[in-house]
């Protein structure tokens, strides 16, 4: 059982926020190289080409616990950078890294042998091979839902101080190379049997000594609570800052579905109302998106985790990190949301197009920070014609797209147009009129291959210039227009 005992330090005053390291940065997805259409190979990116380790992102993929066998986690974490993830999330869990003599892996699921000395080594592996990518890592811990509501099968008292003290260990070891740590998962949901009612003040009472311990071990790592269910859970999120939330963490972490993504109104809602409060808090989740997969080829899928991806990137969400193993199953639901199969058994990796979307907007969206807002007018028009009858002009009238610019190094200027509606999918054909002549050569960018770019019909009319018969629906049409050569 958890230990309920009272929680020393809260306040319902908001505290000064301690001032930490910037920004996350975030997580990371899958395995080896693929093959995308056409027959080019998804490489990793050029790092003296594409600055990949400079990037900020919330690009991240959740590849549970690392795999023990070095080479098949090298492959793993090099595919996952291919994809254009500049992080990768992981699981730690006390009872795994050190067993305390304990004989209980056959009871929980696992091969014996696997926990203890072996795990460790996967994990420095894994660490070690990502600093060697240039990738950052995050982890999540405080969990107790495997080991029925104990941070340890071998700790029997349910109490958070003995996990804390090892977590401060961990930290120290792994001082300055994980970035970020989210405590606990779905806290605020009811566990019963566990004495859990997934009150705030219960999660304060499990966060504050392990937020502790781990800023007392890593002074710069960044801290979150766990990541909500049922998100954005405003309500629960505002509880847990009035009880003092920011003075020992650095942000806040949420579950989303896709379809919460698909209606932003409470997402920006919450985002308000922290900042509101505590204007440096960061945002961040522990999994995302969970569209189901139907197969490699899912056009469904491969549209709504594009689309998820860029949305979060684009109201400032600080990580996103996307389930990888194409044919896992949740143990709840039973559904598959996974973007690919990994290498095993000698059998070679395979990478949906949900993956090759995934990696198109990464590779496409990143420094925010860097990009400004073209200053001259772009306005859609409806291109669709249905019929001229004596003059009269019979179109269809799709309803407006969502419109996104930005201009990389006053030299590019990139477009997204997508209709966000994952329920009801919606395609429309539009023409994009740009009042200016500083701008040319409109290229139209691969969804399932940034590489690859295909010229998009244009002319110039009064020194406006107009991209012609656009395809906007559920898959984003992503442009790359360049500056007019003097």
């Amino acid at each position: 059982m958890l230990s309920n005992k009272p929680l020393k330090t809260t306040s319902c005053v908001m505290p000064t926020v301690r001032n930490r390291m910037p920004l996350l940065l975030l997580f990371a997805l899958c395995t080896l190289i693929p093959t995308l259409p056409g027959g080019i190979r998804a490489e990793e990116p050029e790092i003296e080409r594409t600055g990949f380790e400079k990037r900020v992102a919330p690009y991240s993929a959740v590849i549970f616990t690392p795999p023990p066998d070095e080479p098949q986690c090298r492959e793993l974490l090099k595919s996952i950078k291919a994809m254009g993830a500049t992080h990768s999330f992981a699981s730690v869990h006390w009872w795994q890294m050190e067993t305390m003599e304990g004989n209980y892996e056959a009871d929980m699921g696992y091969r014996p042998g696997t926990f203890g000395a072996p795990m460790r080594k996967a994990f420095e592996n894994y660490i070690r091979i990502s600093q060697e990518l240039g990738m950052k890592c995050a982890i999540r811990v405080g969990t107790f839902r495997s080991t029925n509501g104990l941070f340890h099968p071998m700790d029997k008292t349910g109490d958070v101080e003995p996990y804390a003290n090892w977590l401060r260990e961990f930290a120290r070891k792994y001082q300055g190379k994980i970035e970020h740590y989210v405590v606990g998962d779905e806290l605020n949901k009811s566990f019963p049997k566990w004495n859990w009612r997934g009150t705030a003040e219960e999660c304060m009472r499990l966060f504050v000594p392990i937020a502790r311990a781990i800023h007392g071990g890593d002074p710069q790592a960044k801290v979150s609570p766990a990541s909500t269910s049922s998100s954005p859970a405003t309500d629960w999120i505002m509880q847990l800052i009035e009880l003092g939330l920011p003075q020992h963490a650095d942000g806040i972490a949420c579950h989303f579905n896709h379809h919460r993504i698909e209606d932003l109104a409470e997402i920006k809602d919450l985002m308000r109302q922290v900042r509101a409060v505590w204007p440096e808090a960061k945002f961040y989740g522990n999994g995302f998106g969970y569209a189901d997969n139907t197969g490699l080829h899912d056009q469904r899928q491969a549209g709504i985790v594009a689309q998820s991806a860029f949305t979060l990137w684009d109201i400032g969400w600080d990580s996103f990190p996307y389930y990888t193993y194409r044919f896992s199953r949740t143990a709840d639901t039973r559904q598959n949301f996974g973007l690919m199969q990994p290498a095993i058994g000698g059998k070679p990796a395979q990478y949906s197009d949900a993956w090759k979307a995934y990696a198109t907007i990464a590779h496409t969206f990143y420094n925010r920070s860097e990009l400004t807002t073209p200053t001259f007018n772009i306005q859609l028009r409806q291109s669709e014609m249905l019929a001229k009858i004596d003059g009269v002009r019979f179109t269809i009238a799709p309803p407006n797209p969502i419109l996104r610019t930005f201009i990389r190094n006053n030299n590019e200027l990139l477009v997204y147009l997508a209709y966000r509606k994952f329920r009801e999918p919606l395609e429309g054909i539009w023409d994009l009129e740009l009042t200016t002549d500083q701008w040319e050569s409109a290229e139209m960018i691969s969804l399932l291959d940034h590489r690859v770019r295909k010229p998009v019909p244009s002319i110039r009319v009064d020194g406006k210039l107009i991209l012609k018969r656009i395809p906007v629906g559920l898959q984003p049409a992503i442009l790359s227009i360049r500056k007019t050569q003097p």
